[in-house]
């Protein structure tokens, strides 16, 4: 049922200036206002649903992310540039008021970004989440380079760090995940001189984080293809 609102919500974006403009012409400043409220609360909704169920790529909120990111350039965006330019859509909607002459102007730049807002959101949430399983796991990357300080190499298996390198095996907290799926770190050795920790699954399912210890750096890389791939 939430996806239905959702698609909904992505659906009316595409018209949701031409009918503030029209309350605006039509009815009241407070109409419109009222309008404009519910258009932020229900892109909240859906915003942050959306994040919440990317699924992998292949979930629904990867199908609202992506729909309001085309859907915003194709449609919305040229449909407000032309409400905006035509100076008799101006005068037809706000006349001589001054609080309307203001609403025109933000309520029409709010609608015009509001589609956005499940792709920041998602990225806003996801960089949050994904940082705190990378901080945590910064924790067994030095406890592997002191590992292999002290025996040459690196440990084949994490558990292999507990105890003498770690109590134990520390797990990444659930941040905001929706289906509060526990994350689990592994060891991957690539090549004879590459050698990888890698988190499973990102907060959203999309990606494979992962440690290089040659570089020195934390990456993502899909989860379509092997922690291996395209290093860097």
């Amino acid at each position: 049922m939430l996806f239905l609102f959702d698609i909904a919500i992505v659906v009316l974006n595409l018209v949701a200036l031409p009918i503030f403009v029209w309350i605006l012409r039509r009815w009241s400043a407070r109409a419109a206002m009222l309008f404009l409220g519910a258009m932020l609360v229900a892109n909240v909704v859906v915003a942050l649903d959306a994040s919440f169920s990317i699924g992998g790529g292949f979930g629904a909120g990867t199908m609202i992310v992506l729909g309001s990111c085309f859907s915003a350039p194709l449609a919305v965006i040229p449909l407000s540039l032309f409400l905006f330019l035509r100076r008799k859509h101006f005068a037809l909607a706000v006349g001589n008021d001054v609080l309307k002459r203001r609403l025109y102007l933000i309520g029409g730049i709010i609608l015009i970004v509001l589609p956005f807002s499940p792709f920041v959101s998602h990225r806003f949430v996801n960089t949050y989440c994904d940082g705190q399983i990378e901080q945590t796991g910064n924790l067994i990357v030095q406890a592997m380079k002191k590992y292999r300080q002290d025996k040459g190499n690196y440990p084949a298996t994490v558990s292999a760090l507990v105890p003498t390198y770690l109590a134990q095996v520390p797990t990444a907290p659930s941040c905001l995940s929706k289906d509060n799926s526990a994350v689990k770190y592994e060891i991957n050795n690539c090549s004879p001189d590459v050698v990888l920790l890698t988190a499973r699954p990102s907060f959203d399912g999309a990606q494979v984080l992962r440690y290089n210890f040659q570089t020195d750096n934390w990456s993502g890389i899909s989860f379509l293809d092997g922690a291996c791939s395209f290093l860097r």
